[in-house]
Formats: structure tokens, C-alpha cells, sequence
């Protein structure tokens, strides 16, 4: 157990449950994951992703991961028009959200 403990990088949501694991849980080990796999220089992706994730923060933390689907992403995406995003920056950003979701 220890072992895999350590393979999955000290991940906190390490043992949990499928239906117990929030979005915040997978965010903060994508950004664990991201930050190592980018790094962290001045044009990482890693600090595109940090931006990317705000909206998803501040609307669904305390959410079940297994429960995001078509209608919070559409939400998370309202989130940033009403933000005044452009166009480009929005569809970017919802990629790397449809990444992180992907990844987890």
C-alpha cells in the first residue's frame, strides 16, 4: 500500500473512492501532475491551467467529480463570457478543462 502511495506522487486523493472525490481533489493533483510535466518557467502551461481552473473552483470545489458533466462545463464556460474573455481564450481554456478532466 505504501508503495502505491508513493507511485501515485502523494496524491491526496489517494484510496478515495470514485463517488467521494471532489473537483477539488482532482484539480489540486492535476495541477501536481501539470506542474511537473510543464514545469513552471514564465510561458508554462502550467500557469495557463491555473487561470483555466479558476471558474471550475469558485462554482464546483465541494462537487462530485463523477457528477461533472455537459451542463457544469457549459457553466464554467458562461462563467468566463460573463468574465469577458475572448473568444480564443475561452475555447483554450475549456480545453485544457476537458484535458483535466480527461486525465483524471
Amino acid at each position: 500500500m505504501i508503495s502505491e502511495y508513493l507511485a501515485s506522487g502523494r496524491s491526496g486523493s489517494f484510496g478515495v473512492t470514485s463517488d467521494r472525490l471532489t473537483m477539488a481533489l482532482v484539480m489540486i493533483d492535476y495541477l501536481k501532475y501539470a506542474k511537473k510535466y510543464y514545469g513552471t518557467g514564465v510561458s508554462s502551461e502550467w500557469h495557463r491551467i491555473k487561470l483555466a481552473i479558476r471558474p471550475v473552483k469558485s462554482l464546483y470545489a465541494g462537487h462530485p467529480a463523477v457528477e461533472f458533466g455537459p451542463q457544469h462545463f457549459k457553466a464554467v464556460r458562461q462563467q468566463m463570457v460573463d468574465a469577458g474573455l475572448s473568444r480564443t481564450g475561452i475555447n483554450a481554456h475549456m480545453k485544457r478543462i476537458a484535458r483535466m478532466m480527461k486525465w483524471s
